[in-house]
């Protein structure tokens, strides 16, 4: 019996555990390398297997769970996607199901559909529900979608026809074309994906999957390449949403089943530990940098569902709650995300509200920034109540420093209180000033210049750029 390696990456942190035949675990952290993640795994497995004494090509078993997809789609860092659909359903996704998380809500907006209408084609055929022809496939419009979408750069392209569960004969010959047009082209076809009734989640389903396939075809291959190089000969497991495992060649054509691949699987530890330590009733809680997870375990038993959303503010299993996210009809433990971590980037929007995520500092220390436009916070937390006065009476900043340091933000990238806007000069018998002086002490200081301790101080030799109230942030 030889060692297994369990290996989890996400946005922030890479985890390792080294399990030898004798039963003793080994654990690795190191911080995730985002250009590519690959990297950090051969990092952690080159250490723990000098830690065990052990060669690379001792391990027998390497099972991997991650959240790159599930980043990839609460970033809006996948693919450049387009959608080939029947003629008359070109507006699918934002239509839906006509259910809104918040009907009553009348500032609620659903996320935006991960593919632009302008990359979305129509093409002239129709099934009906019985696989029976209704009109049949027109080649020529079929051709010239296809080019529009190759002429606009897409990477990644879903064909979902109208009924196409009972009969994928269309979508199997547009396929055959883009192919023939574009060898290398990432291509779904949703009779493949979910050969099921009802367009709207087999199109939600095939196109989220489109959207990752680039971005995890790329991960993986870059992974096993350096395997290989490592000389680990083991295979590749994929963690699944379900709990199941699947091949990296299955989860390179099929990764919408492996969007929630690393939550599920800490899902099923916590499990295991609850009946190590009979708690029946088990709460699990996976905190990470890009996002916070929960799921609940009853009885020793694990949530499952067959569908769920993702992208909205809040991902989860759809039992209760439609219309958040991107609708995702495959299994899954049924697991409760929101896109916000401990590295996750505070940003204002043009009202002047704080927005925290769902974009992530990744492995970038939180005290830096990532840009000169996003900068990062330390922590996920308000500035001290002394601070959040002043903060209150400041104007809208005008510059930001990117200099490192918890002290950024606080002691040297204030604005000065000369900035128009942040003091109001005003005489003695002004009303302003008979205001000040009838009003409470904290009213009366917000009249008066900013102390000394968030005023800019010349130590900081870091440049300073332009930004405005939609940038990021630092408290």
């Amino acid at each position: 019996m030889s060692h297994r390696l369990g290996v989890d990456v996400g946005g922030t942190f890479t985890d390792l555990v080294l399990v030898s035949p004798g039963g003793v675990a080994r654990t690795r952290k190191v911080l995730s390398t985002t250009a590519n993640y690959a990297e950090a795994i051969v990092t952690g497995v080159r250490e723990l297997a000098i830690q065990a004494g052990i060669a690379a090509r001792d391990i027998g078993e390497i099972i991997h769970g991650t959240t790159v997809a599930t980043n990839a789609i609460l970033e809006r860092r996948g693919a450049r996607t387009g959608l080939l659909t029947t003629e008359g359903f070109r507006d699918l996704l934002e239509i839906g199901r006509l259910r809104l998380s918040r009907l009553y809500d009348l500032d609620f907006e659903r996320p935006a559909p991960l593919v632009p209408r302008r990359w979305r084609r129509e093409i002239r055929e129709r099934m009906n529900h019985r696989g029976e022809v209704v009109t049949p496939l027109d080649r020529d419009s079929a051709a010239a979608a296809i080019d529009r979408l190759l002429d606009e750069g897409v990477e990644s392209i879903a064909v979902c026809f109208l009924h196409a569960y009972a009969n994928p004969a269309h979508e199997a010959q547009v396929g055959a074309m883009i192919r023939e047009r574009a060898p290398g082209m990432a291509l779904t076809l949703s009779s493949e994906i979910l050969p099921e009734m009802r367009e709207f989640e087999r199109t939600s389903t095939a196109v989220t999957n489109a959207y990752v396939m680039p971005v995890m075809g790329r991960y993986l291959a870059s992974l096993e390449d350096e395997l290989r190089k490592l000389e680990a000969p083991a295979p590749l497991l994929i963690m699944q949403s379900n709990g199941g495992v699947m091949t990296a060649e299955g989860g390179r054509r099929r990764p919408v089943h492996v969007i929630e691949s690393g939550p599920a699987a800490g899902v099923i530890a916590t499990a295991a530990l609850a009946r190590a330590i009979a708690a029946p009733n088990t709460l699990s809680i996976d905190m990470g940098g890009t996002t916070a997870k929960a799921s609940i375990i009853e009885g020793y038993e694990i949530k499952r569902t067959g569908e769920f959303e993702i992208g909205g503010t809040m991902s989860q299993g759809s039992r209760l709650n439609k219309g958040g996210g991107f609708l995702l009809r495959v299994p899954a433990i049924d697991i409760a995300e929101v896109g916000a971590g401990g590295g996750s980037i505070v940003s204002v929007d043009g009202a002047g509200a704080l927005h925290v995520g769902p974009r992530s500092a990744g492995a970038v220390s939180a005290c830096r920034a990532v840009s000169a436009s996003t900068p990062t916070r330390p922590a996920a937390r308000s500035p001290p109540r002394s601070r959040r006065r002043w903060a209150s009476t400041w104007p809208t900043p005008r510059t930001a420093c990117t200099c490192s340091g918890a002290r950024a933000w606080r002691a040297r990238c204030a604005p000065s209180p000369s900035s128009a806007g942040a003091t109001r000069a005003t005489s003695p018998s002004s009303p302003s000033a008979a205001m000040a002086r009838s009003s409470p002490p904290r009213w009366r200081a917000r009249s008066r210049s900013a102390p000394s301790s968030f005023r800019p101080r010349p130590a900081c030799s870091a440049p300073s750029v332009s930004w405005r109230p939609s940038s990021s942030i630092t408290w």
